[in-house]
Order: structure tokens, then sequence, then C-alpha cells
């Protein structure tokens, strides 16, 4: 997991929302599949293009929809569940 990742995963973590980090070594559709496996209802999908524009692709899994969203919006739209 890079430097980026694991501080907004802390930073999460301190709002409230579970965050299990992926391996950077699989594939995206594996890791995808493997959350959903796992119960997730959404993956952040966190890359250089992501972190360079601040808007992070943030993944529902039970709807199949992805929208990008700020640093600030992740927490609130998560624990809405939407």
């Amino acid at each position: 997991m890079n430097l980026h990742a694991a501080k907004l995963a802390r930073e999460l973590r301190h709002q409230g929302v579970v965050v299990t980090a992926g391996d950077e070594s699989f594939k995206l559709k594996k890791l995808l599949e493997t959350a959903s496996k796992l119960g997730a209802r959404f993956a952040l999908i966190l890359g250089e293009n992501e972190v360079n524009s601040g808007q992070y692709a943030l993944k529902n899994l039970s709807t199949g929809e992805q929208a990008g969203v700020s640093k600030a919006d992740i927490a609130g739209i998560v624990k809405q569940g939407k």
C-alpha cells in the first residue's frame, strides 16, 4: 500500500469508516470481487490520477455505480450508504 493510501485509510478510520486496503499486486477486478465477497458496500479506487486530481473514484458495489468524490466527501457518503 502506498503512503497516500495509508494516510487516507487512517483519516477515514478516524472518521468512523471501516477500511480494508487492497494489495497493489492484484488486478482491480480481482480486488473488487474480493471486496464484494467480504461484504464491503463501497470500494475507493485510489491511483495516481485520483491523487493528482483530488477526485477519488468511489464505487458502490451493490449498484455498480461509480462517481468521482472529493476526499472531504468520502466518509459522509460511505456512512450514508448512498
